[in-house]
């Protein structure tokens, strides 16, 4: 039986979503801490399985139909929003480099 194909899982909070989350309907959130949110919370780098529906949806959790590659809870902590640009297009790359490899074994 062949088995499903894997596929790059790149997922994150950006900037802007976690100072609306954090923000809230009642403001009470400091606008200077906002300032210090990084361009890339939460992240998630994996390669999932594509019918693996529960690996697409899920953060922090890895069987042998996902692999997780990076986990971030919080943001990444870099200087700019060109270095966490770079650092996300590397993590993207090495995904879709495994997930070509193991779909090319057949894995």
């Amino acid at each position: 039986m062949k088995r499903a194909k894997w596929i790059p899982k790149v997922e994150y909070t950006s900037r802007e979503d976690m100072i609306a989350c954090l923000s809230g309907e009642d403001g009470d959130e400091d606008p200077e801490d906002l300032y210090a949110i990084g361009k890339y919370n939460e992240v998630e780098i994996a390669v999932v399985r594509e019918d693996n529906k529960f690996g697409f949806e899920s953060a922090g959790w890895a069987d042998e139909d996902k692999i997780a590659l990076f986990d971030c809870d919080t943001d990444m902590e870099v200087s700019s929003d060109e270095e966490a640009d770079k650092i996300i297009g590397w993590w993207k790359d090495v995904a879709s480099t495994i997930a070509d490899a193991l779909n090319k074994k057949g894995l």
